[in-house]
């Protein structure tokens, strides 16, 4: 072999040397940036996703600080379901500065319900009242604008056979009555 075909040889083996060490060397470090690279996106839109949490979350801070002197008036508007006993006493006085003479009993369907519809359980009761028909009409203006959330479901008012009290009648009134 003469010394110029042996340059060659020797240039060509290590030029293949090179192009062999530089791929072994880059590849691996090209798939690490790739790598890393999607890591950094990913993180990047966790970031995103959690500065838009964080917004939301101030935006509802900001919301229930407006809304909180009206949350304690809505749990007063509710009557306790288990023990009504404060409604009980809200009925017979309301009755009572009305000038009604009244009975209150909870109705076949009193029982606690929650329907599908409704945001709450309600309580029913059946209010036999008796009295004159104004006051009575009184009575009832009073039941719909009092503090509780009250819907009257059914309202009969009859005329009393009453020879002594011409004026008098009587009055069944279903109500619902939401509950907590």
């Amino acid at each position: 072999m003469k010394q110029t075909q042996k340059r060659y040889l020797t240039f060509i083996i290590f030029t293949g040397l090179f192009i062999a060490l530089v791929i072994l060397v880059t590849t691996p470090l090209f798939e690490g940036i790739k790598k890393n690279s999607l890591e950094f996106e990913s993180v990047r839109k966790e970031i995103v996703s959690l500065e838009a949490e964080i917004g939301n979350i101030g935006k509802i801070k900001k919301q229930y600080q407006e809304y909180e002197p009206n949350l304690g008036k809505i749990d007063s508007l509710l009557v306790n379901s288990e023990i009504p006993i404060d409604f009980i006493r809200f009925l017979e006085k309301l009755a009572s500065d009305s000038i009604v003479s009244i009975d209150i009993s909870l109705a076949s369907n009193g029982s606690v319900r929650k329907e599908e519809d409704q945001l709450w359980p309600a309580l029913y009761f059946q209010l036999s009242t008796q009295s004159s028909y104004l006051n009575i009409v009184r009575f009832i203006e009073k039941l719909e604008n009092s503090p509780h959330l009250i819907e009257i479901q059914k309202l009969s008012i009859n005329k009393k056979n009453d020879k002594e009290d011409v004026k008098a009648v009587s009055a069944e009134i279903l109500i619902k009555v939401f509950a907590k």
